[in-house]
């Protein structure tokens, strides 16, 4: 039900519904699904806390999980203005992702994809960082 209220925008149904759902008893994966269906509307209603709290709680090996990791960093980024932060929940995305490939636990094309959108952001993060730690007036 949840999802047909968010798709016909009936966002604050569609937040109530989800929150019911995590509040009860859901195979793993709907449940992780459902939080990650929530941080995104809270996100977008601009609860950014509530957003937080629900992507630390869906990190993990998983679409969803992987979501979860890129939001995160994305927060801490832009938000927080914690690129150091961001950049070690980036590493640790990249170090669960490498674990789940070596176990063949995920598709290749899907690694080799989420591989690079987390190096790339990486690599920027590790100039932010840098730059912060040398001029904090200079990012």
């Amino acid at each position: 039900m949840s999802r047909i209220c968010e798709r016909r925008g009936e966002v604050k149904r569609a937040r109530e519904l989800y929150e019911q759902s995590i509040g009860s008893v859901l195979p793993m994966e709907t449940d992780r699904a459902a939080r990650v269906a929530l941080a995104r509307l809270a996100k977008r209603d601009g609860d950014l806390a509530r957003a937080r709290e629900l992507w630390e709680s869906t990190l993990g090996n998983s679409r969803e999980g992987y979501e979860s990791y890129e939001q995160l960093a994305i927060y801490y980024e832009h938000e927080a203005r914690e690129p150091r932060q961001a950049l070690a929940i980036s590493g640790e995305a990249l170090a669960q992702l490498h674990r789940a490939n070596q176990a063949g636990m995920i598709a290749p094309a899907v690694y080799r994809r989420t591989r690079a959108r987390f190096e790339h952001r990486i690599a920027r993060l590790e100039g932010k960082a840098g730059r912060t730690l040398l001029d904090p007036f200079d990012a």
